[in-house]
């Protein structure tokens, strides 16, 4: 049985991009990401901007993503 695990993504489009066409081509039962799914950027002058980027990306670009890789 084939798995991918990965971690440390921090919500880099070009990351999840070669992910998903890596398990395209060697089609995997699972694929599991072990965590820092989200992006990192800091902003010390505005950490609520942290905090709506990371939820932005969770609710809406990352189920995309996975939409459109199913």
């Amino acid at each position: 049985m084939k798995m991918i695990f990965t971690s440390d993504l921090h919500g880099s489009k070009s990351q999840y991009m070669t992910l998903f066409k890596y398990a395209r081509k060697i089609k995997p039962y699972a694929v599991i990401i072990g965590g820092d799914l989200a992006p990192k950027e800091w902003n010390e002058e505005n950490p609520e901007m942290y905090i709506s980027r990371q939820r932005d990306f969770l609710k809406e670009e990352l189920p995309s993503m996975i939409r459109d890789f199913k």
